[in-house]
């Protein structure tokens, strides 16, 4: 869950950056909600919504998100999309741009 320290405040997100080992088959999905929601892994199929983000296999990874993500809350899921390989997350950096309030 990422609220970028103002949970209240409507978001614009722009890019996910993160540092991963490289050559590794970890895959990044998001869902932007308004509320904290408890998740259910064998929820329904439409419950959760999950976008595919990108693959992490360059070490360093710059993904951009869609255009017109918005929300208050970004939720992110990292999964190893190989049964041979590991990976480790070294460090992560969401950018967005604050939405003003109308």
């Amino acid at each position: 869950l990422v609220h970028g320290g103002a949970p209240i405040k409507m978001k614009d997100f722009r890019f996910l950056e993160c540092f991963t080992n490289p050559g590794c088959n970890a895959k990044v999905q998001f869902m932007v909600r308004d509320t904290i929601e408890v998740f259910n892994p064998t929820a329904q199929e439409g419950a959760q919504i999950w976008v595919e983000l990108g693959d992490l296999k360059g070490g360093y990874n710059k993904l951009r998100f869609p255009s017109g993500v918005r929300g208050h809350l970004l939720y992110l899921r990292f999964y190893e999309s190989s049964t041979t390989a590991r990976w480790s997350l070294y460090g992560i950096e969401i950018s967005f741009q604050p939405v003003p309030e109308p």
